[in-house]
């Protein structure tokens, strides 16, 4: 058994990708062309992508139903649902839709654990419950397949249904990371060896339900975010309660010790790409709102920075940031005015009210800011003259 865990862990992203070409390689064995007739090629290329789309967005939702279902029969209670950038969110006691969306993560379905916390708290039902789901999904289509007689458009349908429910199966199963992205099997394999993993997936977990009820980071106890010394920092899930500490430090004020604490996370192994790049725009914005030196600025604000922000532009961050860039740093009021407009623009579909409230409280921030730098410029001025 030990041997065999080993292996799936070496392999496993190979056997992934094996699958993966298995699949596109059944289009030459699966004449599903002969349905379209003389129907121009691009045509056809383009609607039979779009059908793929939707069984993808399907699975994904048939994934995230596995987590919601485990997880509810385990004691969890539902915080948020998220299928691309479309997220199912309880406010006031009811489920509303927002937009919201995590760079490389197609979905996540975040619940709240049971409280209070215990060492043995049930966690491998919820995080299996995807892959469970997709595995079922691909067994009943199947049978289903094999069974029953239809047309070739339903079984061409069906087909293809079925082969991307088990690639979800496998590449969410299988413990292994793509582009540094640990999937739930990872995760799960993480808890079973580590108890601080296990804390720290849970405080996750919980912080995240308590944050969308309406309490700042700030506000929450300082021991949610700890973790003994002799936990590995290298592992995804207590490189993330990090970042969530740092993000915290910040909140509170402690700009010095949470700076230094966020280019010692950029460096850790832990952390995916997205949660870095979130680390410094935090960093960057902090930066312009302080000393505003232009060789910090510009060693923060990269190019793959900016694609980041412009990707990630649902978010009222992304054109806060953008605005104090433009009203404090380069001292452009028409494109600060653009920037502020979409950031107004924004806050209607974000599903976090209480990130709302500090983002207009960041914005005061900078016109503060700003008139302050202006009024010493027109003195140093006003001195030379």
């Amino acid at each position: 058994m030990v041997k065999m865990k080993k292996w799936i862990s070496k392999y496993g992203s190979y056997v992934v990708s094996i699958v993966l070409g298995w699949i596109i390689g059944s289009l030459d064995n699966f004449d599903i062309w002969i349905m379209f007739g003389d129907t121009p090629f691009l045509l056809v290329l383009f609607v039979f992508w779009g059908v793929m789309y939707l069984l993808l967005l399907l699975n994904i939702f048939i994934h995230e139903a596995g987590h919601y279902f485990f997880g509810r029969i385990s004691g969890y209670t539902l915080v948020s649902f998220r299928v691309k950038k479309w997220i199912f969110i309880k406010e006031d006691d009811k489920i509303v839709l927002k937009r919201f969306n995590v760079p490389g993560i197609s979905g996540a379905c975040l619940m709240m654990p049971p409280q209070p916390f215990r060492e043995d708290f049930p966690y491998k039902l919820y995080n299996h419950g995807g892959w469970i789901f997709n595995l079922i999904t691909f067994a009943i289509l199947s049978v289903i397949l094999l069974f029953v007689p239809m047309g070739l458009e339903l079984t061409a349908l069906l087909y293809f249904f079925a082969l991307i429910a088990l690639s979800l199966a496998l590449s969410s199963g299988i413990p292994l990371k793509t582009r540094g992205y640990p999937n739930d099997g990872y995760d799960t394999r993480s808890m079973k060896k580590s108890a601080d993993c296990r804390r720290a997936f849970y405080m996750q977990m919980y912080i995240h339900g308590v944050f969308v009820s309406g309490v700042r980071l700030e506000d929450m106890p300082e021991e949610w975010f700890q973790h003994p010394e002799s936990a590995d920092s290298s592992k995804p899930l207590i490189a993330t309660l990090d970042e969530f500490r740092c993000f915290r430090a910040f909140g509170k004020g402690e700009t010095e010790e949470a700076t230094r604490f966020a280019y010692e996370l950029i460096q850790r192994p832990g952390l995916v790409e997205f949660q870095r790049n979130e680390l410094r725009c935090v960093l960057l914005f902090n930066e312009v709102l302080s000393e505003c030196r232009p060789e910090v600025i510009h060693s923060l604000y990269t190019k793959p920075l900016q694609k980041y922000i412009r990707r990630t532009s649902y978010m009222p961050a992304r054109h806060r940031l953008t605005y104090a860039l433009e009203k404090i740093y380069y001292r452009d009021d028409e494109k600060a005015m653009k920037a502020k407009k979409k950031f107004e623009k924004s806050l209607k579909a974000f599903p976090y009210r209480v990130e709302i409230e500090i983002e207009k409280k960041a914005m005061e921030e900078i016109d503060e800011r700003a008139l302050k730098s202006r009024e010493q410029l027109s003195h140093i001025i006003i001195q030379g003259l």
